[in-house]
């Protein structure tokens, strides 16, 4: 039963039309719905890999999403969302408030039916290796059929999944030169899967804190400054524009005296550094041109370009008068301030309290196979372009782990368990001693995270319990062990 639904949502995602010809058809020339498309054909065959395939497209999506409606830089910040866009659509869509949410649940759907397909090969005994190699792999951002520069799997995920430092690694050793082809074996099948439930979780509650009535709301407000009141402007325009000649011809005044000043200083050191390499010196001569340049720096210039930046504020501010005021900061901070006000705004709403249930569900499960890929990562005897290598592996990448490394990983997943668990819990400055918050009450009865309150602490009271608290020193021996760049292997380890 499970497989006939796993089959159905594969269906929605792929054409089960393809002939077998294109199961040959190489992915860095038709793209990954093509590919989907070919291989859906013998899905027996290639569960796996077509698992792997609709996760990439569920991305593929998000990216396609973004540069069809211009949604770049405040999307680093979001999960899923972070991906490298690239260039922008130089005509992009208007945006409406519920795209991101929409995109979200997209991506939700896409990863939901590639663990299906994953889950399909794992309860039929058919998890069977593939190649893949990485250059090959492409999303088709602008959607237009054919790739172009910075489309590459690399450009976007690189930087999610290794992170930016060791991106920089990988790239120094010219790893990226030549075809790197990686044999995704079942240790991988688990690590996919983790993936998605990772994914998903952190999805699930994205939509739990829903933005877009958020959105809607600033939207709907900012157009109403269309509309605003007119004010009529009962400045005296012709006094105003005689002031402002006034205030012009005096600036210009100061303009000529600290060109003065500067030619004066730039002659008195022209004339100490001629003294100075005399022979002999002139000691009383030197110090006195020191001291005149002194005077000059802190008693003449210092004033004259306090005045000048007087005057040309005052110019500004009554120009301001006849041509209302500029804005004084860029489009892209105004950018910001409605990415930060939209994100603290939804998070005071009431979340949905099924998608955070969801969240935690998905995170216990990406902990379970998590832990099964490096039991079956330890078990491995063959050494065959592994994506994540055994400290007795060689990684097609590159990358090398050794078993601290790797058991330093897992103590770090105990303590998340144990975090999601109630079983260790998360430490407030401004609770009582030995007071800490514990994520599974919030989980079982989820309510708003209004800043204030929970920097204060009085937002996290009803969560509050006594226990033992979660440390950093695991996660500081995992960052001794990958050399500072504990970030980027945990995306990496996943």
């Amino acid at each position: 039963m499970m497989r006939w639904i796993s089959g159905c949502l594969v269906a929605l995602t792929v054409n089960f039309g393809a002939s077998a010809q294109q199961v040959n058809a190489p992915l860095a020339e038709i793209g990954l719905q093509s590919r989907i498309e070919a291989l859906s054909s013998q899905s027996d065959a290639h569960g796996f890999e077509l698992g792997m395939l609709i996760t990439l497209r569920g991305l593929e999506k998000t990216l396609q999403t973004r540069y069809e409606f211009g949604l770049g830089g405040p999307m680093r910040e979001l999960p899923i969302l972070r991906l490298e866009l690239g260039p922008r659509n130089p005509q992009p869509k208007q945006a409406q408030p519920d795209t991101l949410t929409k995109m979200m649940l997209t991506a939700l759907t896409d990863l939901q039916n590639a663990r299906a397909v994953l889950k399909d090969a794992a309860d039929a005994g058919r998890v069977l290796p593939f190649d893949l190699t990485v250059q090959d792999v492409w999303f088709d951002v602008n959607s237009n059929g054919s790739r172009e520069a910075n489309e590459g799997v690399v450009d976007a995920l690189g930087p999610l999944l290794l992170g930016r430092r060791a991106m920089q690694q990988v790239e120094a050793t010219g790893a990226l030169e030549g075809p790197i082809t990686v044999r995704f074996d079942e240790a991988d099948h688990a690590w996919l899967t983790a993936y998605t439930h990772m994914l998903s979780g952190m999805g699930n509650l994205f939509v739990a804190f829903d933005p877009a009535p958020i959105i809607e709301n600033l939207v709907n407000r900012r157009e109403r400054l269309s509309q605003v009141p007119i004010v009529p402007n009962t400045y005296d325009k012709d006094a105003l524009m005689l002031e402002i000649a006034a205030l012009n011809a005096e600036k210009r005044r100061v303009d000529r005296s600290v060109k003065r000043q500067n030619e004066r200083l730039q002659q008195l050191r022209a004339r100490e550094q001629a003294l100075r390499a005399a022979t002999p010196q002139d000691d009383a001569e030197i110090r006195a041109l020191t001291a005149e340049r002194a005077k000059i720096e802190t008693e003449v210039v210092v004033l004259l370009r306090q005045e000048q930046r007087f005057l040309q504020a005052e110019i500004s501010a009554a120009n301001a008068k006849l041509n209302n005021p500029k804005r004084g900061f860029e489009d892209k901070w105004v950018q910001q301030a409605d990415s930060l006000y939209v994100l603290l705004s939804a998070l005071r709403q009431q979340p949905k309290a099924e998608r955070v249930t969801a969240a935690r569900d998905h995170w216990r499960a990406m902990l379970v196979e998590n832990r099964l890929f490096w039991a079956l990562l330890q078990e491995e005897q063959d050494n065959d372009r592994e994506w994540i290598p055994n400290p007795s592996q060689s990684s097609a990448l590159g990358i090398a782990v050794n078993q601290q490394t790797a058991d330093a990983w897992q103590a770090i997943l105990d303590d998340a368990e144990a975090l999601l668990e109630g079983r260790l819990l998360l430490p407030h400055p401004l609770l009582p001693e030995g007071v800490g918050i514990s994520l599974k009450a919030y989980a079982e009865n989820p309510g708003p995270l209004d800043l204030l309150d929970w920097v204060h602490g009085i937002g996290a009271y009803e969560y509050a319990a006594k226990g033992p608290m979660i440390s950093r020193q695991r996660w500081l021996a995992f960052n001794r062990l990958t050399g500072g760049n504990a970030g980027g292997f945990a995306l990496f380890f996943n």
